[in-house]
């Protein structure tokens, strides 16, 4: 258990990775306060492909269920996508880039 003053994500990891059809989104929120998180997916080439509005933001371990669809409910394809969380209190901001993939 662990509190911090400063808006901080840490250890963020998606499982499974490479995904088949669905992942979870796993990290912990360090902060004094539960925040407002959101998760945005985004192809190579930087096209936004889906957004997880309202997710988990507790303090400590957080996991956020995903799909593999799109905005539109299409499964996305084979291939390499970066995901983009975004954690905001107070007027903080912090956000993390990391990368999956997706194999069938």
């Amino acid at each position: 258990f662990q509190i911090c003053s400063d808006l901080s994500l840490e250890k963020i990891v998606n499982f499974p990775n490479p995904m088949r059809d669905v992942t979870r989104f796993t990290y912990y929120l360090l902060n004094k306060s539960p925040a407002q998180v959101k998760i945005k997916i985004y192809t190579v080439s930087g096209r936004l492909i889906r957004t997880i509005r309202d997710a988990a933001g507790d303090v400590g371990y957080n996991e956020t269920f995903w799909d593999g669809t799109d905005e539109f409910g299409d499964p996305i394809a084979n291939g390499v996508y970066f995901y983009r969380i975004i954690a905001e209190d107070n007027g903080k901001k912090i956000e993390r880039v990391e990368k999956l993939a997706k194999i069938q």
